[in-house]
């Protein structure tokens, strides 16, 4: 259990960031890490891939892939929505996700910028739901950049408990260049914990159009698998 031990030591490290941490419910974290920023006209699709070695729910190697599509309804309101499909032990369709994104503050316009999320969640495996609401921060200080999401969920269903969760999760940037970006990720419940390094980029096409990358190696102590592997990509186009 070494790796576990070093996972809590660089928890520690990171949360030397001038931020908070409260104490948590149980729940699955390791996610999306949302910005609270929405650009006006844009339009998204995005894939994200979990690929863990050891899944809570069987104890097998187990991959989840995200597929989503989102557009800017205004320059504050961004909607979403995603599809989760389970690959390994259990395979199907797991979750289908209804979101959106409102920005509070103008980019620049206080200290950090602020914005809030708004998520409901259709567990088709356990007929579950979850509603969250999530407040996002964005906080720059010279050449790091930290985004934090604090959520708070409720799920209820036939085959699970009503119960109130909370999340957190931190990504920590280190602007080297726009196409490529060291980043540490962190996400913490009460029964998980996960940390890891990774990079992200962005690269333009022209005539409106892009795509963001980012990919993480997570490990994690307590119920969160030993290794995640994490790979988003965005196509944004206008």
């Amino acid at each position: 259990m070494l790796a576990r031990s070093w996972v809590k030591v660089i928890v520690a490290a990171v949360l030397g960031a001038p931020l908070s941490v409260p104490a948590f419910a149980d729940g699955p974290v390791i996610s999306q890490i949302y910005q609270p920023y929405v650009q006006p006209l844009e339009k998204e699709i995005e894939y994200m891939m979990l690929v863990s070695d050891s899944d809570p729910l069987t104890g097998s190697p187990a991959t989840r892939h995200m597929l989503g599509y989102g557009a800017s309804l205004s320059d504050r309101l961004y909607l979403e929505a995603n599809a989760v499909y389970r690959d390994g032990g259990i395979s199907g369709f797991e979750v289908l996700e209804f979101e959106g994104v409102y920005q509070l503050t103008e980019q620049g316009e206080y200290g950090s910028d602020w914005g809030i999320l708004l998520e409901s969640e259709f567990y088709q495996q356990t007929e579950a739901y979850e509603a969250t609401v999530g407040i996002l921060n964005n906080y720059e200080m010279g050449r790091w950049q930290f985004t934090s999401n604090l959520l708070l969920m409720y799920e209820w269903g036939e085959e699970v408990a009503d119960e109130f969760e909370t999340a957190y999760a931190l990504q920590t940037r280190y602007r080297l260049g726009r196409q490529l970006e060291p980043t540490v990720e962190l996400f913490i419940g009460q029964n998980e914990l996960a940390v890891g390094p990774g990079l992200t980029g962005q690269y333009s096409m022209g005539g409106g159009r892009g795509f963001t990358w980012n990919t993480v190696l997570l490990f994690g102590a307590d119920q969160t698998p030993d290794v995640t592997l994490k790979l988003e990509i965005e196509y944004e186009f206008f």
